[in-house]
């Protein structure tokens, strides 16, 4: 997908298909990030020229181009930005699934792997009446560790590692007698993610991403305690 418009496009075709999900759709993912490679920046110089008699003048030898590295404090902020970015739309879509608004934004969020497994869950919740809601006491996030942050050499690739907080309550909609939601599920879990994104049209967005480690009943990952 090359821009928003495509992704949008890709995402209501989706959505409007019913998709089975996972029983803990949520609190997990299985893609695989792509391998990332690590910086570097090299400077290319010109040989020197050989001596000559005077009859002959010497070559010219054109300057190899250089490269411009991007500005390191800001495109390490605008990735972790686009961590931010993408977990909210995709929380705030599992809090409303039926709502085309936070199908766009996760269209804009998100891209290939990452955006179809968004749009399948949100699917599987709309076809089977389900949402999540926000724990009253402890309201799901990320803690993000931009220090492992790896950007490829042509600054067009980058993943990243943070620990997500996966306490919403699963609900099955309004299917208890007096018309509140039936709790489908409540625990709370802490995950250790790892994600890569890509810069499309200048902006980032996220390709994939796995769970490295789940801590059952935990509010924080160990690494960020």
């Amino acid at each position: 997908m090359t821009g928003h418009r495509l992704l949008l496009a890709g995402a209501s075709a989706l959505f409007l298909v019913g998709c089975a999900g996972d029983d803990d759709a949520s609190r997990a993912t299985t893609l695989v990030p792509l391998p990332i490679e690590s910086t570097s920046t090299t400077k290319a110089t010109a040989p020197e020229a050989t001596p000559t008699s005077p009859e002959t003048s010497p070559p010219t030898l054109p300057a190899e181009p250089t490269t411009t590295p991007p500005n390191n404090d800001q495109l390490r902020q605008d990735v972790i930005d686009a961590v931010v970015a993408s977990w909210t739309a995709f929380n705030e879509l599992l809090l409303d699934p039926d709502s085309a608004e936070k199908v766009e934004a996760v269209a804009t969020a998100l891209t290939d792997r990452a955006l179809d497994r968004a749009i399948e869950i949100a699917v599987s919740y709309r076809v089977s009446n389900q949402a999540e809601r926000t724990h009253a006491e402890h309201p799901a996030g990320v803690v993000i560790d931009d220090e492992s942050l790896v950007v490829d050499s042509a600054g067009v690739t980058a993943t990243i590692e943070y620990c997500r907080l996966g306490s919403n309550v699963w609900v099955e909609v309004a299917a208890n007698p007096d018309g509140t939601d039936r709790v489908i599920d409540d625990t709370i879990n802490s995950y250790l993610e790892s994600d890569t994104f890509s810069l499309v049209d200048g902006r980032w967005v996220k390709q994939s991403g796995v769970t490295i480690a789940r801590y059952e009943g935990e509010l924080q990952c160990p690494s960020a305690a």
